[in-house]
């Protein structure tokens, strides 16, 4: 039996927008990470998770599956964080794929001296 296609790795999809983005690449490279950054990681990178996982089906199955993505610019400079999550921004909310980015929500703070722009997105 073949499985159905879910939205579970949803995440990985859209790093692999990124990583296929000039604009992203030029400026993270390919520090971008699930979950977790390596400890030796000094250079300004993103962070991303699945935040929430929906299906709505009715008795024939599944008709709607919803996810929502985070998004963390780790940055050592306030202007370049926001640079980087302009280009995330761009490459997913422009992306020629069936699959729609939302922005749904949007923060920054300040830890451990590095600055840090939270993208969150739906995506359906």
């Amino acid at each position: 039996m073949a499985l159905k296609s879910t939205k579970f790795r949803i995440s990985s999809a859209a790093r692999d927008i990124l990583m296929a983005d000039t604009t992203v690449r030029a400026l993270i490279g390919s520090r971008i990470f699930p979950c977790v950054a390596p400890e030796d990681t000094d250079e300004d990178f993103i962070l991303y998770y699945r935040d929430k996982y929906a299906v709505e089906q009715t008795k024939q199955g599944i008709y709607m599956q919803t996810a929502t993505v985070m998004f963390a610019v780790v940055s050592n400079g306030y202007e370049r964080s926001q640079e980087i999550a302009e280009a995330i921004f761009i490459a997913l909310t422009e992306s020629n794929t069936a699959t729609r980015f939302e922005l749904i929500d949007s923060t920054e703070d300040y830890s451990d001296k590095k600055y840090v722009q939270l993208l969150l997105f739906e995506i359906q």
